[in-house]
């Protein structure tokens, strides 16, 4: 009978791509700061496995303040990766998760920073929402203030 191994081969096949349709959706965006303004506030959301890339440009010795405010506490947090590193190829440089909803400290390298908003699979699993203020702030090592486009 070959109904048995024509099932076993579908569910094998169904199997092999289920991963792939729960996939994350995610979207990139720039961080701009308006002319001599060294700071910027995002309001956004996300829902369910949504999360999203926030990129900016520093250079190396200048600080970096992430604040996320969530509206619902405990639902969306961040990570940061250095320059040339993503979510999925390396690990970042601070999870938010563990160690909070701020981040304030010196940069180690010129580049393109990648802060990543995200929720917990349990929130993203009950396709929850996520209304968050993102507050990003780049300094230079001295205090001055600068903006992204040094």
């Amino acid at each position: 009978m070959r109904f048995p191994g024509f099932f076993i081969t579908i569910l094998s096949a169904l199997l092999l791509i289920a991963p792939f349709a729960i996939a994350e959706d995610s979207r990139t965006a720039e961080v701009l700061f308006d002319e001599g303004a060294n700071s910027t506030t995002i309001t956004d959301q996300i829902a369910g496995y949504q999360n999203v890339h926030y990129t900016v440009r520093a250079r190396s010795g200048q600080q970096i303040t992430v604040d996320l405010q969530a509206e619902n506490e405990h639902i969306a947090y961040f990570n940061i990766y250095p320059p040339g590193k993503a979510p999925g190829s390396a690990d970042a440089m601070y999870i938010g998760s563990i160690y909070g909803s701020q981040f304030k400290g010196e940069l180690p390298e010129d580049g393109v920073y990648l802060i990543q908003v995200y929720q917990m699979r349990s929130a993203a699993r009950r396709n929850a929402m996520a209304k968050y203020k993102l507050t990003i702030t780049i300094k230079n090592h001295h205090t001055k203030e600068i903006s992204s486009d040094n």
